[in-house]
């Protein structure tokens, strides 16, 4: 019996948020593939290019929200722990897997911290253990240090969610969070390490992303709340897309409001999935087109694959590629290809199988 494949899963009013999965994973393609050209305009460009390593963030902040959703409609923590290890494992396992067989891991942060791709490794990256040794997190996909942060935040919301039931609970809980972020941001120097390995062993660690799961968890909570007309929404929409220009053009305002680039985007996506509506001109245009709603379901597939195409592309050392332009575009097309195969032969059967292990319960 042949497997009808599915139909993108429709979320509503809050299908947007995939779309914001689409762009936020083509901006860490972007930055890993040079810029697309963008650092050849100036300080401008540069800094948009640079845009690209905000991606994370916006994910991080997404999955607070997906993980609230997704324990709220569980019946038990089990069942809810297993549907977001369901979701990250397979695919992040075939993953590590083609890396290393084929050596297609960046060896950057190998030579950096002068560490090797070994059983210890490989062990850390397999339990999701790998956010406690800050030397080997980044060593084999060299994207895959926010994957065991997500793992830990998957492991952890819950708690928050049923000790933080009342609004100024949760409001206080991001007071925290964000002095909190400044305290251990600020801590770097007190750490017996080199500064660079310091601000890296801070980068890449679970704390440092409360603000952003905590804000998931608000904007989950706090946007059934929010009751305004599409006109209303299409001028919010313009006011943040207004907001993220200013950035661009200069940045240093916003340092002074926000203290950093972190900061910046956490919060600008936690107001984004507040105030946005599939009924808005606006998010229908740049979000919920069938395009950007097909790239965001296979994001996680473009998020992991990337940086293994990039090696094997530069290992081809194909002429056309010290262009940035279309080193990009040969990239998307590829990591856009290859992860809609590994959705529907990895993801989709890993899901299937778990909705129907949880029926026979």
């Amino acid at each position: 019996m042949r497997m009808k494949l599915p139909v993108i899963k429709n979320y509503g009013d809050t299908n947007f948020i995939t779309g914001l999965r689409a762009f936020s994973a083509l901006a860490v393609v972007l930055i890993h593939a040079g810029g697309a050209g963008l650092r050849d305009l100036g300080p401008i460009g540069n800094h948009l290019a640079d845009l690209g390593r905000t991606g994370v963030y916006v994910f991080f902040v997404i999955s607070g929200y997906s993980a609230s959703a997704s324990f709220s409609t569980s019946n038990n923590y089990f069942d809810y722990l297993m549907k977001r290890i369901i979701r990250i494992a397979p695919l992040y396992y075939f993953w590590l897997t083609i890396s290393v067989v084929f050596s297609l891991s960046p060896n950057f942060w190998q030579d950096y911290f002068n560490t090797q791709i070994d059983l210890y490794n490989l062990i850390m990256h397999i339990t999701f253990l790998s956010f406690l040794d800050y030397k080997i997190t980044n060593s084999i996909l060299g994207v895959e240090w926010s994957i065991s942060i997500e793992i830990f935040w998957y492991i952890v919301i819950p708690f928050f969610i049923i000790k933080l039931k009342k609004f100024i609970a949760l409001m206080l809980w991001i007071l925290f969070s964000f002095i909190a972020y400044k305290l251990f941001v600020g801590s770097t120097g007190l750490l017996p390490l080199p500064k660079q390995e310091a601000i890296l062993a801070i980068h890449w660690n679970p704390l440092t992303y409360m603000l952003a799961y905590v804000l998931g968890m608000f904007s989950y909570r706090a946007r059934p709340y929010i009751f305004f007309n599409s006109r209303t929404l299409n001028i919010v929409f313009i006011i943040m897309f207004s907001v993220i220009l200013i950035y661009i053009f200069n940045p240093r305002i916003f340092k002074i409001i926000f203290i950093d680039e972190i900061i910046f985007i956490e919060i600008i996506t936690c107001a984004f999935i507040l105030f946005s509506s599939e009924n808005t001109k606006f998010i229908q245009i740049f979000f919920t087109n069938k395009f950007v709603i097909f790239i965001g379901t296979i994001s996680y597939g473009v998020y992991l694959s990337h940086m293994p195409i990039l090696i094997f592309l530069n290992k081809c050392d194909f002429n056309f590629l010290n262009n940035d332009l279309l080193k990009f575009i040969t990239l998307c097309a590829l990591t856009i290809c290859v992860s809609t195969i590994t959705y529907y032969i990895i993801e989709v059967p890993a899901k299937l199988f778990l909705e129907n292990t949880m029926k026979k319960k």
